[in-house]
């Protein structure tokens, strides 16, 4: 079993997948993100955390070069908040917010 955006998942689905591995030995993987936009963890993402047998980080790169943490919503112009979305390291990410409070 595949599943994709399980940061979206309710906790509970995320256990009933739990219980698919263990009562018929199916693989299951599922793909997501770990925070949202604020650095949250995500409810379906939290509860992988805490029961997945293992995990696999798929690393990407802020255009600072260091490694990317934060998906951070911008709008066209480059500001922190809105509908599309970069990979930013944390330190960026803080900094982009900082410009944002400036402005």
């Amino acid at each position: 079993i595949i599943a994709d955006e399980a940061q979206f998942f309710q906790p509970e689905q995320i256990d009933q997948l739990r219980d698919i591995v263990d009562t018929y030995n199916v693989p299951v993987f599922c793909y997501g993100l770990r925070t949202d936009f604020r650095t949250k963890l995500f409810p379906g993402s939290a509860r992988l955390l805490e029961i997945a047998d293992s995990i696999t980080e798929l690393k990407t790169v802020c255009s600072c070069g260091s490694k990317a943490i934060v998906n951070a919503r911008l709008d066209g112009e480059g500001h922190v908040i809105t509908e599309s979305y970069e990979p930013m390291c944390y330190k960026c990410w803080k900094k982009a917010l900082e410009k944002e409070k400036e402005a």
